[in-house]
């Protein structure tokens, strides 16, 4: 129980308060404060008495001040100090309602957001459900630790692994008395796949394909004439050519031939009309002169084409490859490899081409001249032909050669290098496994794994049995909460209160329940269009809430018998039937817990709270004293006066006492009494609107059948005191400050004033 607040020193607005007078804390103790006196620091101090955490004191020091926070509190049996940032002792039996624990646990803004949840749900589970959770966050700690410490040995494990494989399958290969002899298997078993491999893919021998020659074609090209050519033009175009032309005179001629056009020549235009040249000229390029023509150009073509430079190319490259492919296979196929020169085979075939069309160039000079073989030609064929026969034996060769290559790729082709390349990888990594410097960490890796297999179960019991709890404190608690917002009148309720893990941290979520259609909390992220805790809930239902949350905890709470619970503000935003509410709960939460404590800026409240509460109740006011802030003991029931009653008690008594304060503020008292005296006995003739002025003039002006008329009587003394009055208000006199005043003047008017009041 918290006694008194001895001293509080250079905490926002008390600066350098000392306890005086009667301000001891009893059983239920009521704190009216004008806002900005101080309520929510002195709020801050206690909370701050409850952690022990110096935040929420060190945030408040008073600014300008001339030193360090410091306070004082008388407890039950002991004392609390906070000096140099630090509690010498800390009361944790303390429950607080303020605006701080809404922002924790409920809502923050117009927003119920991650850390609400998870304050809320600290705030609902209490000391065991914390504990348990508490317990949770621990084990996933040291779970993380572990998976560190794994992770570390992981990576030196597969330092020493040849391939990589799970740390768990390399732990579990077995030892091998003889894992040296079957590595050095497995490596010559490796090394004949690989060139099995290889095999496999090398090509076979490629046979050389020479290019063919039509020689009995060429020949009759050669020796064919155009017989239907008469002897005579024959004759007479070979001796015009031999008379006037070179070697290409008959080209020439024959080209020509089709430019003559209406028996003219081409060159002159002269009639060429029973010209015997021109007549043996037709006959000689005749139809049959071009068809042989023709047959010598395409026998030149195909030549070139046998024996082009791709062709050739092709040959060499056949050559090479297959001396390549022999050196290749020589390794691993014993046998006669076939050889040839291709600077051979390129001069025969360079020979003969070059023969050949130099004489079908000559027939194609001169298409009706036979031309014969002549013996260098003869030679060269002769060359040409030993040459296929050689390239013969050559192909032969190549593919006697093939067959044994093919059958060396079938030999080879059924072993498989990736399981044996498997295999030897596999006994590598059972070599390093038993290595000595390697058995220690693979040992520390298991008893890792174990413990961190053991913390995992540690903490799956415990997650079961914290749902066990949470649900049964969660079920209770939704029910307590809907039955504190039935009783405020809420027209929503909480449901699917349950705990959450998302995040990792447990937290609180409900929905909010309203015309029997559930809606999301939200959270600042969700789109305005959408219902959510912002914009389906009022500011006075959101502390409703907030004050539900509070109290339904107290119900299961336990120990309140023991606590001190304070209630800071709990009224804010909501209308006149919570406030009564309010104030029966507290009253109640006051019956089971040790001490209550309110702190409020509306002394109607506080004095609603008085009113119910008859033993064990103190009053205490923070007010303004110079620039500090203080405590005093208060008067619930001076402070909730009206104006109206307060007026009269100040004249009454001044004249039971005598003057004991400023003779001023008496005078200006009597107006105002008066006026509401008449207000109060003739409500219907003198409304808030009339002022006192019309008042008189109702009365002076009232007819006999009239209420006012009765007061005709006693009008000039009512308006002799007025004026007397009005003398000390500004609005009648401007210089009502300074206007003298005389005691014994005073208590006149005061006793003419009062026998009206008392209708004397």
């Amino acid at each position: 129980m918290i006694k008194k607040i001895i001293s509080i020193k250079n905490i926002g607005r008390f600066v350098d308060y000392s306890a005086a007078g009667n301000v001891e804390f009893k059983k239920f103790t009521l704190i009216y404060s004008e806002n900005g006196r101080g309520k929510t620091t002195l709020c801050a101090v206690l909370r701050s008495l409850r952690t022990g955490e110096n935040k929420y004191i060190v945030c408040r020091t008073t600014l300008a001040g001339n030193g360090n926070p410091e306070v004082a509190v008388r407890l039950e049996s002991t004392n609390a100090t906070f000096k140099n940032s630090k509690w010498d002792n800390v009361f944790p039996n303390i429950e607080i309602f303020d605006p701080i624990f809404i922002s924790n646990n409920v809502y923050s803004g117009d927003y119920v957001e991650s850390d609400n949840k998870r304050g809320l749900y600290r705030f609902v589970v209490g000391e065991e459900g914390m504990k348990l959770a508490t317990k949770i966050d621990d084990l996933d700690h040291q779970i993380r630790e572990k998976n560190k410490e794994i992770g570390e040995k992981e990576k030196e494990i597969k330092k020493y692994m040849v391939q990589e494989i799970s740390v768990k399958d390399f732990l579990s290969l077995p030892i091998i008395s003889n894992i040296e002899d079957q590595i050095t298997t497995k490596e010559n078993e490796i090394k004949s796949l690989k060139k099995s491999s290889e095999i496999a893919a090398k090509s076979l021998l490629s046979k050389i394909i020479l290019p063919t020659i039509q020689l009995d074609n060429i020949r009759n090209t050669l020796q064919r004439t155009v017989e239907s050519v008469s002897i005579e033009a024959m004759e007479m175009v070979k001796a015009h050519i031999a008379s006037c032309m070179d070697e290409n005179g008959e080209s020439w001629l024959r080209d020509g031939i089709p430019y003559i056009k209406n028996e003219s020549c081409p060159f002159c235009n002269q009639s060429l009309k029973s010209i015997a040249l021109v007549e043996a000229y037709r006959g000689y390029f005749g139809d049959a002169y071009r068809l042989l023509k023709s047959e010598i150009d395409s026998d030149i073509d195909s030549v070139r084409a046998s024996f082009s430079k791709n062709q050739i190319l092709t040959i060499q490259q056949s050559i090479q490859g297959n001396m390549a492919l022999a050196e290749f296979w020589s390794q691993y196929v014993p046998g006669s490899y076939p050889k040839i020169e291709f600077s051979d085979v390129q001069r025969v075939l360079d020979d003969v081409s070059e023969s050949l069309l130099a004489h079908l160039g000559r027939k194609a000079t001169s298409p009706m001249e036979e031309i014969n073989l002549d013996p260098d030609l003869q030679k060269k064929i002769d060359a040409y032909r030993n040459l296929v026969e050689k390239v013969g034996t050559y192909n032969r060769a190549v593919d006697d050669m093939n067959v044994l290559i093919n059958e060396k790729k079938k030999a080879t082709a059924k072993g498989n290098l990736a399981l044996a390349e498997s295999e030897l990888a596999k006994l590598n990594n059972t070599r390093a496994r038993h290595q000595t410097n390697l058995v220690k960490v693979c040992n520390e890796y298991e008893r890792t794994v174990n413990l961190k297999k053991r913390l995992e179960d540690e903490k799956t019991m415990t997650r079961k049995t914290l749902d066990a709890y949470d649900k049964k404190i969660f079920d209770q608690y939704e029910k307590d909460i809907n039955q504190y917002l039935d009783k405020f009148g809420a027209e929503f309720k909480i449901v699917e209160t349950k705990t959450s893990y998302m995040g990792g941290k447990p937290s609180s979520i409900y929905r909010i329940s309203i015309n029997n259609t559930s809606v999301e909390l939200g959270d600042s992220k969700t789109e305005e269009n959408l219902p959510s805790f912002k914009n389906t809930l009022s500011s006075g239902d959101k502390s409703t809430l907030a004050f539900a949350f509070f109290l339904a905890k107290l119900d299961q709470d336990t120990e309140l018998s023991n606590k001190v619970v304070i209630f800071d503000d709990p009224i804010s935003s909501l209308d006149g039937y919570r406030k009564s509410c309010t104030q029966q709960q507290i009253i109640r939460a006051g019956q089971k817990a040790k001490q209550v404590i309110v702190l409020s800026h509306d002394p109607h409240f506080l004095f609603g709270i008085h009113n119910k509460v008859s033993t064990d109740l103190m009053t205490i006011q923070i007010k303004r004293s110079g620039r500090d802030s203080i405590m005093t003991e208060w008067d619930p029931e001076e402070e909730t006066r009206s104006d109206y009653v307060k007026n009269y008690f100040l004249l009454a008594e001044y004249l039971e006492n005598g003057p004991t304060g400023d003779l001023r503020e008496v005078a200006r008292s009597i107006r105002p009494l008066l006026e509401g005296n008449l207000r109060q006995r003739f409500p219907r003739e003198f409304k808030s609107s009339v002022m006192f002025g019309q008042m008189l003039d109702k009365i002076r002006h009232a007819s006999s059948r009239e209420n006012l008329y009765s007061l005709q009587l006693m009008l000039s003394e009512i308006e002799e005191i007025n004026d007397y009055a009005k003398k000390y208000h500004h609005t009648e006199n401007t210089r009502a400050d300074t206007e003298p005043i005389n005691d014994a003047e005073l208590q006149s008017y005061v006793k003419r004033a009062l026998k009206i009041f008392h209708g004397v």
